[in-house]
């Protein structure tokens, strides 16, 4: 997917998209928006090791707080 010719506001609307895609269920979709976000954060110059940190931290999913019950 090609990201360079995109501005920062068009990678910041396309990654919304695409994390509402997989909110809905989209099997591929948080794939994509992670695409889209990491560039947005290569160009603010975030450190890629700290990228990995927090991908191996969340393992790409977002976790249950402990304390919320199942109903």
């Amino acid at each position: 997917m090609e990201t360079e010719d995109l501005t920062d506001e068009q990678l910041a609307a396309s990654a919304h998209v695409w994390r509402r895609k997989a909110f809905h269920g989209e099997k591929h979709a948080s794939s994509v928006a992670l695409h889209f976000e990491r560039e947005l954060q290569r160009r603010a110059g975030v450190p890629e090791n700290t990228l990995a940190a927090v991908d191996a931290k969340t393992n790409g999913t977002r976790r249950k707080s402990w304390w919320r019950f199942i109903c």
